[in-house]
């Protein structure tokens, strides 16, 4: 029991959030996933589907592209725009593993810093390449 009352901790306090689906159900959500998503609680989301965080486009790319995969495979990483119920997006990576009980295990990670790291990063690049391009037409 303290083994996985310390496993526990270790879920809830993780950068990522983690969910537990049963068919299309949450049946677990850690508090990182709620937040992430923008919920008060836990209870927002247990029992209700993952479609609630997602707009109908995604839903229908997810289930054309990932669920298929998960099926097949076991496993899907990608991209996905997740959606807040205030309607706002942001970007997350997010990994669907199939375990052996039929259960999916989500790992989702807002990605709004790193994107905003490398907009800043590709702007610098930018404007390293028209000071040299400056230096180059003074030769």
């Amino acid at each position: 029991e303290r083994q996985l009352a310390s496993f526990q901790r270790a879920i809830e306090q993780g950068a990522d959030g983690v969910a537990i689906l049963d068919d299309e159900e949450y049946v677990y959500v850690d508090d990182t996933h709620v937040e992430m998503y923008g919920f008060d609680n836990k209870d927002q989301l247990i029992g209700s589907t993952w479609h609630t965080l997602y707009d109908d486009s995604e839903i229908s790319r997810l289930e054309a592209e990932a669920l298929p995969a998960v099926e097949s495979d076991g496993y899907w990483r990608g991209q996905v725009t997740g959606q807040r119920p205030d309607g706002t997006t942001f970007p997350t990576e997010i990994s669907l593993t199939l375990i052996d009980d039929g259960r999916i295990v989500c790992t989702a990670r807002d990605e709004t810093e790193q994107r905003r790291q490398q907009r800043e990063l590709k702007l610098f690049q930018q404007a390293i390449e028209q000071a040299a391009d400056g230096v180059a037409v003074l030769k």
